[in-house]
């Protein structure tokens, strides 16, 4: 009796096995006819009755993976392939050599996963989306395309991160796709805002935190050069000329000493005059402005230019540091007023603008520049007058403006003389 019950077991197992085996032949057929109706419920009562069917997956993951069957689901495709493939491996070789009268083999299902793959791609291109590339991405981890999907999908992904355009998003973007081609743009914009971020407030402790826990950030030495900006001033009681002062005798060998120094100079400059630079003067002799101070000095007290200018600045400053400069411009001023007050006798125009070049700014130097021009002027050679005011202007410097304004009157007075038109007075100021 026993023998029996396990004859009758194996003889319903054996039927059951060529049932779907038989089963899976007729699906094939019908795919073969495209019959898909029909091929996909033979398949799917297969599948029912054993879902690991080699055959059936095949056939299944065949017939949804073709355009032509209402049944096409390249999603569903690649599950029945992929179950394939992994029965098949459990197969052995005398179940593998069943399989082969359906064209079912290693080959055939690796060619037609190759073909899932390439199809599910191209959909997830089409669709040019992140959450579609994610899928793939997620599922497809046999595609050749993998990587290109990965890359698409961290491009997509980077325009949402420039939307957002903090260095959090950035950081997390770089984490993501260490391998993205965006990866040297997404670091460049994370270390800015990271730096902006971090400095904010601008504050003394901003910055010393910065460079403390981001050594390696390019704007490190951005940082630093601020940070010790900020660490001087935070050393000064107050800003002002006396706070400053005492920071240079507290500090006289601090990096931050000229800086101080020149603060001060800048205040004593900010509205100069001759007042103040001789207070600057004889407050910081030892200055390392004091040069500056003085020749800004001698500037504004001989603006004139003439010799008794120049013999007052040498009674009032004795201690003047360039004595040689000094003497050497009472004889050129003296030289100037000899010809202004012989109206050029015994002189030629070349020593005249000679003169003139060497004494420039000064007004005895514009008093000679009128003088030199005023024969061109009675004669109605304007444009002689206006090349020679041309070829002289930029001695003139700061006062430049002032020989413009010759020029232009020169000009419409040109113009009325060409035109036959009365020219009125000629006033230049």
């Amino acid at each position: 009796m026993i023998v029996f019950k396990r004859l009758a077991f194996t003889f319903l197992c054996y039927f059951t096995l060529v049932t779907f085996a038989y089963s899976s032949d007729k699906g094939f057929k019908a795919l073969s006819e495209k019959k898909y109706d029909k091929a996909y419920s033979l398949f799917a009562e297969a599948l029912q009755k054993r879902p690991d069917d080699v055959q059936a997956s095949f056939g299944m993951s065949k017939l949804l993976s073709s355009r032509e069957s209402k049944y096409f689901d390249i999603e569903k495709a690649y599950v029945h392939i992929i179950n394939a493939r992994e029965g098949y491996k459990q197969l052995d070789e005398k179940s593998k050599s069943k399989l082969v009268k359906n064209e079912v083999d290693e080959n055939a299902i690796s060619s037609l996963l190759s073909v899932i793959d390439a199809v599910a791609f191209q959909k997830a291109l089409t669709a040019n989306s992140l959450e579609v590339l994610d899928e793939f991405i997620k599922i497809h981890k046999t595609s050749p395309d993998l990587e290109k999907a990965i890359n698409l999908k961290s491009q997509l992904d980077f325009l949402n991160v420039q939307t957002s355009n903090t260095y959090q998003a950035y950081a997390d973007y770089m984490k993501k796709y260490p391998k993205s081609v965006k990866i040297a743009e997404a670091k460049k914009k994370y270390d800015l805002l990271l730096y902006q971020a971090v400095t904010a407030d601008g504050s003394l402790e901003a910055f010393k935190n910065f460079v403390q826990n981001y050594p390696d950030s390019p704007y490190r030495k951005e940082a630093l050069a601020k940070l010790e900006v900020l660490e001087f001033k935070s050393q000064l009681k107050e800003n002002s000329i006396a706070g400053y002062e005492e920071f240079i005798r507290n500090n006289p060998d601090s990096k931050f000493k000229k800086m101080a120094e020149d603060s001060i100079y800048a205040r004593y400059t900010s509205f100069p005059s001759i007042e103040e630079y001789e207070k600057y003067i004889k407050k910081y002799p030892q200055s390392r402005h004091i040069r500056d101070a003085w020749e800004k000095l001698y500037v504004l007290f001989n603006d004139s230019g003439t010799p008794e200018s120049y013999e007052a600045f040498k009674a009032r400053y004795p201690q003047y540091i360039e004595p040689y400069q000094l003497e050497n411009d009472i004889e050129l001023a003296n030289f100037g007023a000899k010809m202004l007050n012989t109206n050029f006798a015994g002189f030629k125009p070349d020593q005249a603008e000679a003169y003139i070049t060497l004494a420039a700014p000064t007004e005895q130097a514009i008093a000679m520049l009128k003088l030199r021009i005023k024969p061109y002027i009675q004669a109605h050679q304007y444009q002689k007058a206006i090349d020679v005011l041309q070829k002289i202007q930029p001695y003139f410097q700061h006062k430049a403006y002032r020989i413009s304004s010759w020029i232009e009157t020169l000009n419409r007075a040109k113009e009325s003389y060409l035109a036959k038109e009365t020219v009125a007075e000629i006033n230049l100021n």
